[in-house]
């Protein structure tokens, strides 16, 4: 009888060790979660970095002032999007074939996203999945005539959607930016890599 129940203890105490291991593995990974979702280079704990050759590189320029200043030193992760999704927002490095410098850019909009063009006192709105699309200063992003014109044709040969593989890139200043109010949609395939600000 004493030793069935030394039997019965020994598997009680096991059992219980068992739950206290589980439940400290459990404790340290959520924690762990925790402090990587808290951490302000977070992102690259949980992105795809397997693509990615990063380099260093400076800002030349004002068209990104406001968000990215001139004379700024970026980390450019090359690669990037040939392993992880373009998202609204990013700040990207993109290969312009009319600029010997590749330009840097905000994505504002991705493919799937509506896009259309809204007259207004000074020029034209831009509105993104029907969003009015603003500088970092909460003005709206207003275009000139030339570049409503241009942006309007793209709106009219995809329906007012931006088509696979393609974005809409801007800077942060409308005025003399080279952005697609100035050239159109882009291919993905010509976006660099991601930017991160120093």
């Amino acid at each position: 009888m004493k030793k069935k129940s030394n039997y019965t203890f020994i598997v009680l105490l096991v059992f219980f060790i068992v739950i206290a291991v589980f439940s400290l593995i459990h404790f340290i990974s959520s924690e762990n979660s925790h402090i990587a979702t808290n951490a302000s280079d977070s992102f690259l704990l949980a992105e795809n970095l397997s693509c990615v050759r990063a380099y260093n590189d400076t800002v030349f320029g004002v068209s990104m002032t406001g968000i990215v200043e001139n004379g700024a030193n970026v980390t450019v992760l090359a690669g990037y999007y040939h392993c992880n999704p373009l998202k609204r927002g990013d700040i990207i490095v993109y290969n312009y074939s009319g600029n010997k410098n590749p330009l840097i850019k905000i994505v504002k909009g991705i493919a799937g996203d509506s896009f259309s063009l809204q007259k207004t006192t000074g020029g034209a709105i831009l509105l993104i999945n029907n969003i009015s699309q603003k500088t970092s200063t909460g003005s709206p992003y207003l275009l000139d005539d030339g570049r409503y014109q241009l942006l309007q044709l793209y709106v009219r040969d995809f329906a007012g959607v931006i088509p696979k593989n393609s974005a809409l890139i801007l800077g942060n200043n409308p005025a003399g930016t080279i952005d697609s109010s100035y050239f159109g949609l882009v291919s993905v395939n010509d976006i660099i890599g991601k930017a991160l600000v120093n």
